[in-house]
């Protein structure tokens, strides 16, 4: 049942009883719960990567199962995104830009292996396909952990980010509560860009079909 989700209230006394919890993993109705509640407990380092380290064979073989599940995805999209501009069945702006969905598993697998990347070489080609993704949400999930684990990553990502409406208001929330708003590139650190950000970022339809600052 939702007893799981009530263990999210409390993260530090969740964290003194979850190696007993654990096992769970072995049984499919609890397997993408437990690992949910893993990741956010690794994600707030309540929790040593030495308590699920025997499970790292079977998260890396999963990852890199998922990561090419989605390079698949994302190849077979953008096949099918140039028949249609070839076939100009594209009638509107709203077709074009469709938005990207992330993969909330893939991000999972990353945060789990992360803690391992300089014992075992199968974490970074991970990381790195990750960083390489065509899908904008799950590149900037991989970069934001990377940031928030003091780890470096390519001054061009924060730049793209940063120059891209739906990303850039988003990028210095986070870069703040991390710390680091040292990394946000300063041509788009403007008051209007910043508003321009939160009214696309915050949008309940498609994107505006015009911004005019007042």
């Amino acid at each position: 049942g939702a007893f799981i989700d009530n263990l999210y209230d409390s993260l530090e006394l969740t964290a003194s009883i979850f190696p007993a919890l654990l096992p769970l993993i072995n049984i499919d109705d609890y397997e993408r719960p437990v690992m949910a509640l893993m990741g956010r407990l690794v994600d707030s380092s309540l929790l040593v990567p030495a308590a699920y380290e025997t499970y790292l064979p079977k998260f890396l073989l999963e990852a890199k199962q998922d990561l090419k599940k989605q390079m698949i995805r994302e190849k077979s999209r953008a096949i099918e995104k140039l028949k249609k501009e070839e076939d100009a069945e594209i009638e509107s702006r709203y077709d074009r830009e469709e938005d990207d969905f992330g993969n909330n598993k893939l991000s999972l697998y990353a945060t789990l292996v992360l803690p391992f990347r300089e014992q075992s070489p199968q974490v970074a080609p991970i990381l790195q396909g990750l960083l390489q993704s065509s899908d904008k949400k799950l590149k900037y999930n991989t970069t934001v952990l990377l940031l928030r684990n003091k780890l470096s990553v390519p001054d061009t990502l924060l730049t793209y980010f940063a120059s891209r409406d739906e990303f850039r208001s988003r990028l210095y929330d986070d870069l703040t509560q991390m710390g680091q708003t040292d990394k946000f590139p300063l041509r788009y650190k403007t008051q209007q860009l910043h508003a321009q950000s939160k009214l696309v970022a915050y949008k309940t339809y498609g994107r505006p079909d015009t911004l005019v600052f007042l």
